[in-house]
């Protein structure tokens, strides 16, 4: 594959990035930058930096046009206590902020502050954090309005399926009446064991130790999760300001294992399906016992899936991109470069 190598007379346009987060997610995408940073330097003529991370407690500033090199970065009892929010925004002089700090209902609030401080200081932001999108989306969508800033949200709707681009983009222009999806991998896979005849506890540790579930998985067994991801599809692409209080939730429970058998027995499969009508504003996430044919009939393990029904032009289906660590910091570093390379409108589109 040939990359673009810019010429003697291009710049390489330095692109500054300050974390919120180091966790799990924000560590790899650290590294994948510094992996992937001169091949990006080639192909695409930006130079990403990482020039501050923040955690709870404590923050690092490593000012404008840092490096991005993992081992690089001091060690934690290097750090200071947080300053004010604006004033770590200023001192990274960041162009771009990336958040991924955990999607809890604890951190609703702090997620929330944390993007609208980076509105008003004109910095974009990329996003892997569900909750605060899922619940105070009117409150994000008017402060990018208003200060004219951009979010990418592809990491907290799926990973490296990128449903949130064609919602966000592809589906423009097309009356798209229905979204129909398995948006939890977890929840496919435990329903997959418990359709072998496992019990519920069993199939849960399965997908523990294979690294698919997290420790505490009770947002993906009853629902929330894949509601939360239903909320940010429905109005990336119709705009209803929808929450999370608004969708109906059915979860996985140990009664659904015999469900799960007979579905098994009949021919079927039974999966978590959210749905959002377009018309109706009915949001749902719901035990289906599927047929043979169905797009998300065959899907396997953590596999997920988006159908959009768009009417007499029939169903545009994304499916794949199996939940990981490195999935979510591809997303993320996808969203970093479309911020980047592309001067969209304001908001979330």
């Amino acid at each position: 594959m040939s990359h673009r190598k810019p010429g003697p007379k291009e710049l390489i346009t330095p692109v500054n990035v300050a974390l919120f987060g180091y966790g799990p997610v924000a560590r790899d995408f650290v590294e994948l930058i510094d992996e992937r940073g001169s091949e990006l330097r080639r192909q695409y003529g930006i130079r990403i930096s990482l020039t501050g991370i923040r955690g709870a407690t404590q923050q690092i500033v490593l000012g404008a046009n840092g490096q991005t090199q993992p081992a690089a970065i001091p060690p934690r009892d290097s750090w200071q206590p947080v300053a004010a929010l604006e004033d770590y925004l200023r001192a990274t002089g960041a162009s771009i902020v990336v958040q991924a700090i955990p999607s809890s209902e604890q951190l609703v609030d702090t997620a929330a502050a944390q993007v609208l401080a980076a509105f008003e200081a004109r910095v974009d932001v990329v996003t892997a954090t569900k909750s605060h999108l899922a619940r105070r989306w009117g409150l994000l969508a008017d402060a990018a309005s208003r200060t004219g800033c951009r979010m990418r949200i592809s990491a907290a709707t799926g990973a490296a399926l990128p449903a949130a681009d064609v919602a966000r983009l592809s589906l423009r222009g097309f009356r798209c009446l229905r979204i129909r999806g398995a948006l939890n991998g977890t929840s496919t896979f435990v329903l997959e064991r418990l359709a072998a005849g496992e019990a519920l506890a069993d199939a849960i540790a399965l997908a523990q130790s294979s690294g698919i579930a997290e420790a505490d998985p009770t947002d993906d067994l009853d629902g929330s999760d894949a509601a939360s991801k239903l909320v940010l599809l429905t109005n990336l692409l119709w705009d209803l300001r929808a929450s999370l209080e608004d969708v109906q939730r059915e979860g996985i429970v140990d009664s659904s294992a015999p469900r799960a058998v007979r579905a098994a027995r009949d021919g079927r499969r039974l999966r978590s399906v959210a749905t959002a009508d377009g018309e109706t504003g009915r949001l749902e996430v719901q035990l289906e016992a599927l047929e043979p044919g169905d797009p998300l009939y065959a899907l396997s393990g953590p596999e997920k899936a988006v159908a959009y029904d768009c009417g007499a032009l029939g169903e545009i289906i994304v499916s794949g991109g199996r939940s990981s660590l490195r999935g979510a910091s591809q997303a993320m570093l996808k969203d970093v470069l479309s911020l980047a390379l592309d001067r969209g409108p304001a908001g979330f589109n």
